[in-house]
Parts: structure tokens; C-alpha cells; sequence
């Protein structure tokens, strides 16, 4: 009695596999056929066939996203002709299709069936064949035009997989549309998450440039370079960051040395910008430059705004402060365009003694109240230290 209910079983068993690959070889065949062995074009797929009987419900779903993108587009009306084109392409071709099952393996709810293709195609004979389409008068003149191109040509030999999953009964193909899609949008958000990421490192990168932290913007470039060596210009603001770096003194005041035009001297200028924008309408720094002209040693910082003064004697009242030290009052000279201060010759003994500390400096612009600069010392010594030692040559 058991050796006969193990009979019975091992014969169902063998029947229902011969089902399914009789499912799965009907369906590959009718796909391939009808050459659908790579991919389903909802606009040629047989009227008097359910496609649901054939293809898993996620790729139906995304390929009807896409039919619907399309005829959604503003410009879907000039794709019309095209399409009738393709409807008469995929028909001549459909004739000279055939198929034949080299392999099929079952596994389970999978299923994978080997196709020996045999087909001609236009691409094989004529690459540019859709704009002459375009004068013939209908969808009969057009297969007859292209099933003749195909004539003319040779039948290529194709071996194709298809994969097929058991869905509520039914055998399915499976041509991976929908998993596609799914891996591209992930895809495109890595790559739109990575860009932005870029962008803003960029974007840092260069705020650390204009404020003469080249070291940190030069840090900031490298990292780029190395998420994206095809950055645009990535290249050349390493090489401008490094060559700022290269002319730097003390970390921040960045040198200029160049030759006078009169005396052939060698003319020496060091400046740094203040810790934020400030000027008339707050987008520029303030820089303080110390320099060397024909062995004269002077210091000045550029406010980028007009500065209120006496008439008479062309001077402005200023404090500067150091950390927490008691502020010192002055009463310093301005350029002709009123946007600067010529400090007085303390002033650089003052700023070289206090190397890595905040300097406010305090005045007042035109027709305002007075408003506070502060700039970083940081390298203050050496900076002092070189222009003075450019002054003794």
C-alpha cells in the first residue's frame, strides 16, 4: 500500500513538472514569436491575448507608467508617425521569427527557458529605415516596404534566456522591468544625493577660498577630486588653492612681493581679511595690509566703505582692542576715498606682539554709529616680522 501512495506521488510530481514546462514552453514560444524574448511593447502586443496571462504584474505596471509618461508628453502628437512606423517594423519582422526550445529548467516557482532564435532584422539591413516610412500612404505599404528590406537580408542565429516565475498558479515571465526601474531611481537618487552633496562641498570649499583659508579650502578641493575626479574645474582650484597656500605667511596673511616700476626695488605687501563681510552692504571684507614701499613701513585696513571724518584734518576716531585688554583711542588718517585708516607705526609692534588673538577695531562709517571689525591674528608675529626684515634690505 505505501509502496503504491509513493508511486502515485513520484507520477503526480513528474506530471506537474511536464505541466509546467509545458506552460512555461507555450508561453516562451508565443513571446518569442511575437518578439517579445527581450521585452514587451504594449503597443504591438496582440489584441485577442491578456497580457496579464503572460507578464508578472510589477513589469505590466511599469510599462504602462511609461506608456502614460508618453502620452502625457506636450509633444506626444508628433510621436505618432513614429509609432505607426514601428507597428508596421514589428509586424514585417514578427514574419520572419522562429523560435525553438533548446532548454528548460523548473525550480520551484522559476523557471528558465532556453530559445534558439531565428530572425531577420532591419537593423541588419537598413539603419535609417523610419524617415522614408514616413511618405508611404498607409500601414500596408509600410510592412511591404520593410518585409522587402528584409528579404534582402540574412537570417541571424540567437540563443535568448527567459525567465518565468509561478505566480498564483499561473507561470509568468519576469524581464526584470520593474526590478530595473527600481535599481535606476535608487541609482538616480545616489547620484542626486552625491551631486548636491558635491555642490555643497564645492560651495564650502569656495567660501573657505574667499575668506584665505586656502589650507581648509585646499583640504576641501582634494576631497572633491577624490569623490569626483571629473569635477568640474576641480583641477585648477587645487592648483590655485595650493598656489595660495605657497604665498602664505603664518597661515592666513597672504604675501605679494613685485618689483617697482622707478627704483627696481623689490616691493613687499601682506594682508589679511577680517572674520566676516562687512562694508556698505555687507558682501566684502575688511583686510588689513602691512607693506614695504621704497623702505617706507606702513599699515593700513581697507573698511570697503565710507568712513566719517573731521574735514579739517582728514582723521577719524578709532579703537582698537586685543582680546581683553583695556581698548586704546586714536585718532587715525583716512585714504582719499575715505573707505580706509592708516594705522600708526605702533600699530605693528602692537599687532606682532599679540600673535593668535582677536583685534576689534572699532569706527565709524558715514552717517552711522560705530560699528566693530574683527580680524583673527593668528601668524601676526611672522607676518610683522617678514615685512619689517623687507624694509632693513
Amino acid at each position: 500500500m505505501k509502496g503504491r501512495i509513493l508511486m502515485l506521488a513520484l507520477l503526480a510530481m513528474v506530471f506537474g513538472c511536464d505541466a509546467d514546462k509545458r506552460e512555461v514552453n507555450q508561453k516562451a514560444k508565443f513571446l518569442c514569436e511575437n518578439d517579445f524574448s527581450e521585452k514587451v511593447t504594449l503597443q504591438v502586443w496582440p489584441s485577442d491575448k491578456a497580457i496579464e496571462q503572460y507578464v508578472i504584474a510589477p513589469d505590466i505596471m511599469a510599462l504602462r507608467a511609461d506608456d502614460l509618461a508618453i502620452t502625457n508628453n506636450p509633444f506626444a502628437g508628433l510621436l505618432g508617425g513614429l509609432l505607426n512606423s514601428f507597428k508596421a517594423a514589428h509586424e514585417a519582422t514578427v514574419g520572419t521569427i522562429t523560435c525553438d526550445v533548446e532548454k528548460t529548467t523548473v525550480q520551484g516557482a522559476s523557471a528558465t527557458v532556453t530559445l534558439a532564435i531565428r530572425s531577420k532584422r532591419l537593423a541588419d539591413v537598413e539603419t535609417n529605415v523610419f524617415p522614408k516610412l514616413a511618405d508611404l500612404p498607409d500601414h500596408t505599404a509600410k510592412v511591404a516596404y520593410m518585409k522587402t528590406l528584409l528579404k534582402a537580408g540574412e537570417y541571424r542565429n540567437e540563443s535568448k534566456d527567459l525567465e518565468f516565475r509561478k505566480v498564483n498558479g499561473a507561470w509568468l515571465v519576469d524581464y526584470g522591468i520593474a526590478a530595473k526601474k527600481e535599481a535606476e531611481a535608487a541609482q538616480k537618487a545616489a547620484d542626486d544625493l552625491r551631486e548636491e552633496q558635491l555642490k555643497k562641498l564645492n560651495n564650502h570649499a569656495n567660501d573657505l577660498f574667499e575668506k584665505r583659508e586656502w589650507k581648509a579650502a585646499l583640504d576641501a578641493f582634494n576631497e572633491i577630486k577624490t569623490l569626483d575626479p571629473n569635477f568640474p574645474d576641480v583641477d585648477a582650484s587645487i592648483a590655485s588653492a595650493q598656489d595660495m597656500l605657497d604665498h602664505t605667511i603664518g597661515g592666513k596673511w597672504y604675501l605679494t612681493e613685485e618689483k617697482d616700476a622707478m627704483t627696481d626695488e623689490l616691493s613687499t605687501y601682506l594682508s589679511m581679511l577680517s572674520d566676516e563681510k562687512t562694508g556698505t552692504f555687507g558682501t566684502e571684507y575688511a583686510v588689513i595690509t602691512l607693506r614695504c614701499v621704497r623702505g617706507k613701513l606702513e599699515s593700513f585696513v581697507s573698511l570697503k566703505q565710507m568712513i566719517d571724518r573731521d574735514w579739517r584734518t582728514q582723521t577719524t576716531p578709532v579703537k582698537i582692542r586685543f582680546d581683553a585688554e583695556k581698548p586704546i583711542p586714536m585718532r587715525l588718517g583716512t585714504n582719499t576715498g575715505h573707505d580706509a585708516i592708516f594705522m600708526k607705526s605702533s600699530f605693528l609692534d602692537l599687532l606682532g606682539s599679540h600673535p593668535n588673538t582677536k583685534l576689534a577695531i572699532e569706527y565709524a562709517p558715514y552717517g552711522s554709529g560705530p560699528v566693530v571689525t574683527t580680524f583673527q591674528t593668528a601668524g601676526a608675529d611672522l607676518a610683522v616680522a617678514h615685512v619689517q626684515n623687507a624694509c632693513k634690505k
